[in-house]
């Protein structure tokens, strides 16, 4: 009799390992490595991998309480071993579950008949790795050339953005050029949806899927060619088990199953130019000329600068586009409960909702995500302590900019464009909020950028990074103007705007991370304790302290923070920042994780985003 190892979907309390079942003599002939099985799980049945076999057993007291596999799922292995070798490596990264993320985006059991066997696997030869500073991914002219040469060698492409909107945008301009070619993965869309996915993945087709995150953990039998767009996003960060990034997975996949990687960001990952990953990738800047860019003092009692003005003009008399970037959409700033006064905010990024992310006056009405980080505001409308529709707003957004701006400048077509997915028609200038830069691009002739420092309010080298995104970005959607509306002009950000890439405050960065002992330089372990009462939260931190400091004795401690939870006002929550040097120990982090008390959620964030979890809460611990 042999055993197996198997990676069930489930979570087996806070452990998350492999379990070992025995092999009954009618399977033995057929079953192999990969294979999807039904196993018993408790009192249930449970769908697994078979990810490797034993001939006998650690301890002889297991064979009684051995439960056999009940059944193969699939006749032929869905992993093969570059697919499992990439998944235990991923799971390593972040020390997450093994059984989860080997069981991650695995192909529906209803499908499972309709498919057919997978053509054998094959890499698309050499290996390339580019990264395009704010040039569009999504350009025609530079992108389609390459994906039809993929497509034509008998290889799938896989696109990934960060958001359900970019993914229909995209589905929507690619559809137009590569017609039936074409393919949008939703993972919890209808079964049926996900067949011409599958048929793509297991080589019986040859498609370009369009999807987002989870869309990198596909067993693709020949992937040639993936695309990541806008690197360093919140969304491309999975923070559930398992953990992991978007990116990340993508650059740990092309070592087991080859193919090219493009990544698009306007400032690359810090990993990437402060360590030896830089020969290895070749990067792309703008093909055009920079634009013209200015830099105004703000006014509040003017609407616009004397130079953003005569720009507007400027673009009126010459038929030219205009775009006004702005704090906040819809038509106020914030919003704030008459009846409790809370202040509406994002429990995640701490972002005031302004009226169009909080939820309208009206029984029907149904929450809305944050326009910043897109989390979800709450089971029920209204005000997110309370539930009253009693709500105040205040401040400017882009409705009150558009009505303004229409005012002063009468005959001009002014548009606002949010979170929707159209473009409007036949516009000559667009009032838009930060999260316009998250859609495909809509460059402009001019741009007008209103208070930046409202949109990053943090003076550390971690916000620096997010000015430098932010304004990089702007530059590049501007083709002959850039005009910067400040309360701080002397900025040295903005002299650096000039440069391909702003070579010195990388450095500048780089240099205070490694005194600092952060990523790339060292390893950042966020954990987050949720309990009822501040005494209690004390309490469970000093547990996490003592098991923390047995895992990683050299850890230093950043933390805790002590904040109410927005979702639940009556319990408490903090958030543990651990510091330690050298070698990722995945072995002593995993037992860590399996002796963590219950309802405690750990992660490890590699060095490309750990800047999106110290968030301006943390940033005055570090």
């Amino acid at each position: 009799m042999q055993y197996a190892d198997v990676a069930v979907a489930r979570r087996i309390g806070t452990r998350e390992t492999l379990l070992t079942y025995s092999i009954s003599p009618e399977l033995l002939p057929s079953i192999q490595v990969g294979m999807m099985v039904e196993v018993p799980f408790r009192a249930t049945l449970a769908t697994g991998i078979v990810t490797h076999f034993r001939r006998s057993l650690p301890k002889s007291g297991l064979l009684a309480r051995l439960k056999p596999i009940r059944r193969l799922l699939s006749p032929w292995p869905v992993l093969l071993a570059d697919d499992l070798a990439f998944r235990l490596a991923l799971a390593d990264q972040t020390a997450a579950g093994r059984s989860l993320t080997l069981t991650e985006q695995l192909p529906p059991r209803s499908l499972l008949k309709q498919l057919e066997a997978p053509q054998p696997p094959a890499r698309l030869l050499p290996t390339n790795r580019l990264f395009e500073l704010g040039a569009a991914t999504n350009s025609l002219a530079y992108l389609l050339p390459k994906i039809r040469t993929v497509l034509d060698k008998g290889f799938s492409v896989s696109l990934i953005a960060p958001t359900s909107t970019m993914v229909d945008i995209l589905y929507q301009l690619w559809q137009k050029h590569l017609s039936g070619q074409v393919e949008v993965f939703r993972p919890d869309g209808p079964v049926d949806s996900l067949l011409p996915i599958w048929q793509a993945v297991f080589g019986k087709t040859t498609k370009l899927i369009i999807g987002p995150r989870s869309t990198v953990l596909l067993p693709f039998r020949r992937l040639g060619l993936t695309i990541i767009d806008s690197v360093g996003h919140p969304q491309l960060s999975e923070e559930q088990a398992p953990y992991y990034e978007a990116f990340t997975a993508a650059r740990l996949r092309l070592t087991t199953a080859g193919g090219s990687l493009i990544a698009r960001s306007s400032l690359p990952p810090l990993d990437l130019l402060g360590s030896t990953q830089r020969r290895l990738w070749q990067f792309r800047g703008r093909e055009q000329p920079l634009p013209r860019i200015i830099i105004s003092q703000y006014r509040s009692e003017n609407l616009f600068s004397p130079a953003a003005e005569e720009s507007i003009e400027k673009s009126r008399t010459d038929r030219q586009r205009v775009v006004v970037v702005v704090r906040d959409h819809g038509g106020a700033r914030g919003s704030i409960c008459k009846s409790c006064g809370l202040m509406q905010r994002c429990h995640t990024c701490q972002t005031l909702l302004v009226p169009l992310d909080a939820p309208s006056t009206g029984s029907n009405q149904s929450p809305i995500s944050c326009s910043k980080c897109q989390t979800p505001l709450g089971a029920k409308p209204g005000c997110l302590n309370c539930h009253s529709f009693d709500l105040k707003s205040f401040g400017r957004g882009t409705e009150l900019w558009q009505k303004i701006i229409g005012q002063h400048f009468p005959g001009l077509q002014v548009e606002i464009m949010a979170r929707a997915t159209a473009v409007p028609q036949n516009w000559q200038l667009l009032v838009v909020a930060p999260s316009w830069l998250q859609l495909p691009p809509v460059e402009a002739d001019r741009i007008i950028v209103i208070k930046p420092e409202d949109f990053l309010a943090s003076s550390d080298f971690f916000g620096q990074e997010d000015w430098h995104r932010l304004l990089l970005e702007l530059r590049n959607r501007a083709r002959l103007e850039l005009i910067i509306e400040t309360t701080e002009p002397e900025q040295a950000f903005f002299s650096e705007l000039t440069e391909l890439l702003p070579r010195q405050m990388i450095r500048t960065t780089l240099a205070e991370r490694r005194a600092a002992g952060y990523p790339p330089y060292g390893n950042v372990l966020f954990l987050k304790l949720t309990a009822s009462t501040t005494a209690q939260l004390a309490k469970l931190g000093q547990t996490v302290r003592r098991l923390v400091t047995t895992a990683l004795p050299e850890a230093t401690f950043l933390g805790p923070l002590d904040t109410s939870e927005a979702r639940n006002p009556e319990k408490m929550s903090a958030k543990i920042l651990v510091k330690f040097a050298g070698q990722l120990p995945t072995t002593r982090l995993r037992e860590l994780r399996e002796h963590l008390p219950s309802g405690i959620r750990m992660q490890i964030f590699p060095a490309e985003h750990t800047t999106k979890i110290l968030r301006p809460s943390a940033r005055g611990q570090l």
